[in-house]
């Protein structure tokens, strides 16, 4: 069978680009609802305040926290709070919490990559991309420079930033294939991520199917 499938290029791409595409789907609705995964941020936060990460913070810093976290549970408590009520929310808590971690630093992370910007533009496979994806890039390098230059830049945006830049090196001139081997070679990052951390368990148990799913196509 697998013989077969190699001798069909066009039934080859089309399971690569299903599997791919679950497995994208899947990665994403790990963060789709955000009332459950504020829910799971709110009860894990009984596990970080007894951290060192916690209780060696600024006063300032764990205060902020604490009256994030306050917010998130008085709008979980809200039957009229919203899909976008519960998102700010958990933005909120997550940056407040990134922010006494002293071991991330999404800033410095950003400014390594757009160190590599004339490198990308250099290559080969830059070059033969198709001008959106080029466009993606370029965009994203533009707007990862604005916010270092932006003093009220926070962590959290810093981290946006850097996920846009790497999504779109990912898909310069990158066929189904490669894109499918670096999404399955992303998936232990994927897997200890709060935002899996935090997801529930259908939706860990789907992601979990479709990387499944997906190594069986590589095969």
């Amino acid at each position: 069978m697998q013989k077969k499938l190699l001798k069909d290029e066009k039934i080859d791409k089309e399971k690569l680009e299903t599997a791919l595409n679950s497995l994208r789907d899947a990665e994403k609705k790990l963060i789709s609802n955000y009332k459950t995964a504020l829910l799971n941020e709110v009860k894990f936060a009984k596990t970080f305040m007894k951290s060192d990460i916690y209780k060696n913070a600024e006063i300032e810093k764990s205060t902020n926290y604490n009256t994030a976290l306050g917010i998130a549970k008085s709008t979980l408590k809200d039957g009229e709070a919203t899909e976008e009520d519960y998102k700010t929310d958990l933005l909120n808590l997550l940056d407040e919490r990134y922010s006494m971690d002293t071991t991330l630093n999404f800033k410095e992370d950003l400014s390594k990559e757009v160190e590599k910007e004339s490198e990308v533009l250099k290559s080969e496979a830059f070059k033969k991309a198709p001008i959106e994806f080029q466009s993606d890039y370029v965009n994203s390098i533009k707007e990862a420079k604005e916010l270092l230059e932006n003093k009220k830049a926070n962590s959290k945006d810093f981290d946006a930033a850097l996920f846009n830049i790497k999504d779109a090196k990912r898909f310069l001139g990158i066929s189904e294939n490669a894109l499918l081997k670096e999404e399955v070679k992303l998936s232990d990052e994927v897997k200890s991520s709060k935002e899996y951390e935090n997801a529930t368990k259908m939706d860990k148990s789907n992601y979990e199917k479709a990387l499944k799913d997906a190594r069986e196509v590589l095969r």
